[in-house]
């Protein structure tokens, strides 16, 4: 009887290539359909977004306006409601992780490496976990950023004018993701300028077409900020302090902040493939025309020390470096040889990778409970179910609910989608242009002292300052029925016939 056939090693990688992506793309949506089995409240980045997608501009405050203008497109799709928003985040992480894979297996030369990077993004916690907590920018940025990272290495193996556009747009969308994309972009374009076999890709006729487009597409949200007077530094100013040693607490803070984000990683690695430490070990890629992760790194670092320094920044978030330092998968994969990967460490790895897999949807899937346990509340633990059972019995109905908050504009958004949500300063204007008058007009806040917020307090001046001065203020004790014991107090303003 003569034996079966091996199967052909194309084959092998396309079948290893689809049980990966397949995989990442099952824990995606495990993951999105536990945020909507448990959901009760946006968390601030969500809500912030909630709030803001309104209505289209070509800016908001503090980031740019690309990932607000997606989802409002997903409103209008699927309605005001949480399913556009995890949607949105689910579609944009699994199209990510493929262009990862692809990502991977052109610079590492093999699928089984590429398969060892991908897979280790699961223990990667800003990308498998804090993606689906909080973050809505960063993983636009994520997205484009592996997107555009694919695209370089496809112009490097082949050079084509119609891979050159495409790159053009996505440097410029890139830009109008998040900010930090464009760390990304220049740390990336240093790494193909330093490697002498990837130079000639840049520095060529078609690259000026590449930055035409991309500074085409950015170009009216740069407008924007001009005239909005660099208002979207105020994340950089908000983390900055001219204290004393202040440039080396930034560069603490930047290195603390590094390790943090490849931790556990870094410590699997050495358990597992201990050999990608070693000294003797160089780096082997696919060729030598062919990204180099390990100058990009090396390009990143001084980037963000140079920036740290120059504005003064003295604290840096794990998350903020989610698009950036999502490569060191595929940096520290380019030490090894598949050859060098025995069976034993990648069932190992498997192992590992499925474990986390479980913790990732099980802490989710605990997110409620929590704090039953810790008796600590962030700002998603709000109780923003019961505060519109209240509003609703102090006679809210269509109108204008005004706040200091986008949380809690957010969250009322999508709790009354009828009404008109204003925050002072931000979107006031739509309610200038055609106010209301048949409805009361609410003023809400977060209570945590018996007095108006300054903004609310600002607006009241300005707007109804006769009011201002009659009406009571009422302070109201919200039970939190999640959390027995629990309360949060809320302040309430009522305008009876609130026009201008």
């Amino acid at each position: 009887m003569s034996e079966p056939h091996p199967r052909p090693a194309a084959f092998q990688n396309r079948t290893l290539e689809f049980r990966v992506l397949a995989a990442i793309a099952l824990l995606c949506f495990i993951d999105a359909m536990v945020r909507l089995a448990i959901f009760d409240s946006l968390s601030f980045d969500e809500a912030t977004q909630f709030f803001l997608a309104q209505n289209l501009a070509f800016g908001y405050p503090d980031d740019p306006p690309l990932y607000t203008w997606l989802l409002f497109l997903m409103f209008r799709v699927f309605g005001r409601n949480p399913v556009a928003l995890i949607t949105l985040k689910s579609t944009l992480l699994v199209i990510f992780y493929v262009f990862f894979f692809g990502s991977a297996r052109l610079i590492l030369g093999g699928a089984k490496l590429a398969a060892l990077a991908t897979l280790s993004l699961v223990c990667v916690i800003p990308v498998a976990w804090e993606s689906y907590d909080n973050l809505t920018h960063s993983v636009l940025a994520l997205c484009l950023s592996g997107a555009t990272l694919y695209v370089i290495c496809r112009i490097l193996k082949e050079p084509t004018t119609w891979r050159y556009v495409l790159l053009g747009a996505l440097l410029g969308f890139g830009a109008l993701s998040k900010y930090n994309y464009v760390v990304f972009a220049g740390a990336a374009l240093v790494a193909l300028l330093v490697n002498r076999h990837t130079r000639a890709a840049v520095l060529e006729s078609r690259t000026f077409l590449t930055a035409l487009i991309a500074v085409t597409i950015a170009a009216p949200h740069a407008y924007w900020m001009l005239n909005d007077g660099f208002g979207f530094l105020a994340p950089v100013v908000k983390f900055s302090a001219k204290a004393e040693h202040y440039s080396a607490r930034g560069v603490w803070s930047l290195g603390w902040a590094m390790l943090m984000f490849v931790t556990p990683l870094w410590i699997l690695y050495a358990v597992l493939f201990p050999g990608g430490y070693l000294p003797k070990q160089r780096l082997r890629l696919a060729g030598p025309a062919t990204f180099d992760c390990g100058i990009y790194l090396a390009a990143l670092t001084i980037i963000l020390v140079t920036l740290v320094v120059v504005f003064g920044v003295t604290t840096i978030k794990v998350r903020w470096l989610q698009p950036l330092l999502f490569l060191f998968p595929i940096y520290f994969f380019a030490y090894l040889r598949e050859s060098e990967i025995r069976d034993k460490q990648w069932r190992y790895f498997r192992a590992v990778i499925g474990v986390a897999a479980v913790l990732l949807v099980t802490t989710h899937a605990l997110d409620n409970f929590i704090p039953l346990v810790t008796r600590r509340y962030v700002h998603a633990d709000y109780p923003f179910a019961d505060l519109a059972e209240e509003l609703r019995r102090r006679g809210l109905g269509p109108g204008i609910i005004v706040t200091d908050s986008p949380q809690m504009a957010g969250n009322l958004s999508y709790r009354f989608p009828e009404n008109l949500i204003i925050v002072p300063r931000v979107n006031e204007k739509r309610w200038v242009d055609s106010p209301d008058c048949s409805h009361p007009l609410f003023l809400v806040w977060n209570a945590d002292s018996q007095r108006v917020p300054a903004t609310l307090q600002d607006f009241l001046n300005r707007r109804f300052p006769q009011e201002a001065k009659s009406l009571p203020v009422v302070f109201k004790k919200i039970p939190d029925r999640r959390f027995s014991g629990r309360h949060v107090s809320a302040g309430i303003f009522t305008i009876p016939n609130a026009c201008l």
